[in-house]
């Protein structure tokens, strides 16, 4: 007996040490494909765009994970996806062959990312049964989580992309635009933002 509840402490404390070591971390690559007429550009987490630019959306996790994405224009926010996503099955944004476009009517456009290893509530409550919410409440609620998570916010410099001079739009494939995503890590979620300058 007492050999047997020395064997389960060893495999419970084994288990602690497994659920928090650093290769559990929700790891994933992210970036945002920017199209600009013929020209296809990584774009920066900062980064200007024109009216009429379009943009898609690339997320691959490394772990199973959840996606939450958020568009906020200023104006309003819009939850664009949540969904669980399986280890290095790539999730884009609207889809293979569609782009988010910048209308003149934007000043400004913000993608929030988020990878996290269980559902976010406070973005599940705040959008349950609604298109849209007002901008100044997804704020809100972004500040906090972010606040919550400071370690998990991945600010990195963004690293250069090697395409070969001007590329043109219909020379890069999706898969192609994946081996330049940058991978960011963090404890039990990944926050990443792109936001864009948007003129007319």
């Amino acid at each position: 007996m007492k050999l047997l509840f020395t064997s389960l402490l060893l495999i419970s404390l084994f288990a602690g040490f497994t659920l928090n070591s650093p290769d559990n971390a929700i790891k994933a690559k992210i970036g945002v494909m920017k199209k600009s007429g013929d020209d296809v550009k990584k774009a920066k987490s900062n980064d200007n765009a024109l009216a009429g630019d379009e943009v898609r959306v690339f997320v691959v996790p490394e772990n199973d994970c959840y996606v939450y994405v958020v568009f906020n224009d200023g104006k309003s926010a819009v939850l664009l996806t949540t969904k669980y996503v399986s280890a290095k099955k790539a999730l884009i944004l609207p889809g293979e062959k569609n782009f988010y476009k910048f209308d003149k009517n934007s000043k400004t456009g913000e993608f929030f990312v988020y990878c996290s290893s269980e559902k976010m509530g406070e973005i599940d409550k705040i959008f349950k049964g609604k298109s849209s919410i007002n901008s100044s409440d997804w704020k809100t609620v972004a500040s906090k989580i972010e606040n919550e998570n400071k370690e998990s916010v991945s600010d990195d410099a963004d690293k250069p992309i090697t395409m070969a001079g001007n590329v043109r739009g219909a020379n890069v494939s999706n898969e192609q635009f994946q081996k330049t995503l940058q991978s960011f890590s963090g404890k039990s979620m990944i926050i990443k933002k792109y936001i864009f300058s948007v003129k007319i």
